[in-house]
Parts: C-alpha cells; sequence; structure tokens
C-alpha cells in the first residue's frame, strides 16, 4: 500500500451537524458535506482548482504537522502565535516550511 500524506483525510465534523465538515487543505468533502455552505462566509473553495478548505489567504481550516507543536492560548490568533505560519500558508506550503519550530 502507498503511504502518502496526501492520502490521509482525517476531517471533523462541527455543531453537531453532520453537513458542516472540516478537512485538510486540498481534500474533497464527503457525499454528506452540505454543499451550499461553500463560498460563504471566510471560504474561498474552488473545486475546479482543486482549493478546498482554505480562506482567499490560502489560510487552511485545519493542520496536520508531522510533530507536536505547542497550542496557542484560547482565542489567539495562530498566526500570532507562530510568526511565519501566514506566510508559509499563503505560500501554498514553499517559504518557511519549519515555521512550526518558531513558537511566540
Amino acid at each position: 500500500p502507498e503511504n502518502s500524506i496526501n492520502k490521509y483525510d482525517p476531517f471533523l465534523v462541527t455543531e453537531f451537524n453532520r453537513g458542516i465538515e472540516i478537512h485538510l487543505p486540498g481534500q474533497q468533502p464527503t457525499s454528506k458535506a452540505n454543499m451550499e455552505l461553500f463560498q460563504t462566509q471566510d471560504d474561498a473553495t474552488n473545486f475546479d482548482l482543486g482549493f478546498t478548505y482554505k480562506n482567499i489567504d490560502g489560510l487552511p481550516w485545519a493542520l496536520h504537522v508531522m510533530q507536536s507543536i505547542k497550542y496557542p492560548t484560547e482565542n489567539s490568533d495562530f498566526s500570532s502565535a507562530y510568526v511565519h505560519f501566514r506566510s508559509w500558508a499563503e505560500s501554498g506550503g514553499v517559504t518557511y516550511t519549519d515555521w512550526y519550530l518558531q513558537n511566540n
């Protein structure tokens, strides 16, 4: 079997509503997702481009980090806790690939 992180698709269901799914960026929703929620509020999903579960700036709705990281304090902006996170996300993961090592 192929061991590829791209084939790994954990996701959350939120607010006790099966139709609200939060996947890793680039993943597809299940058949039970409420498709009317895409491109509302901060969501910038574009299925034709494979741009899913991100906002217009490219910030993901969910993360998969391959090691333990410190969580920011409750209600804190994640990019304030990890100063290079926003640059990493907006670059599509090209720059600051070690963003998670530089915690405030």
